[in-house]
């Protein structure tokens, strides 16, 4: 699911195959948490020098488990369930299973960051 932030709020932009009937759609919350407050709450994430890079980012940032874990809008593996408020004006919740941005391919949940070279101490670099 690939997401915007528009003046009006956070919209669906592209969705799955299976899911199209969520373009467009509104998102209300992630995780039950409003979406103003998850924003505000990711907001320190992203290096931005004025509202428009904050704009541009928040929407990669929203999808991003591992980001959205480390922030605590989500516990470990759990899926993220998004609120969003359909074209139709109805109301549905929809898991996704969202997956990790490169932004954060170098976290490691269980033993932290671990350097490439680290990893592959027997190498010659």
């Amino acid at each position: 699911m690939r997401l915007r932030w528009f003046t009006d709020g956070v919209f669906v932009i592209a969705a799955p195959s299976n899911r199209q009937r969520l373009l467009g759609a509104a998102v209300e919350a992630v995780n039950g948490i409003p979406t103003a407050e998850a924003i505000t709450r990711l907001t320190p994430l992203i290096a931005h020098e004025n509202e428009f890079w904050l704009r541009a980012r928040i929407p990669t940032v929203l999808v991003n488990h591992g980001l959205l874990r480390g922030m605590g809008l989500v516990a470990g593996g759990d899926p993220v369930r998004y609120r969003l408020r359909l074209a139709s004006r109805e109301i549905t919740t929809e898991e996704f299973r969202v997956e990790n941005a490169t932004l954060v391919s170098a976290l490691d949940a269980g033993g932290g960051f671990n350097p490439f070279n680290a990893r592959n101490a027997g190498l010659n670099y």
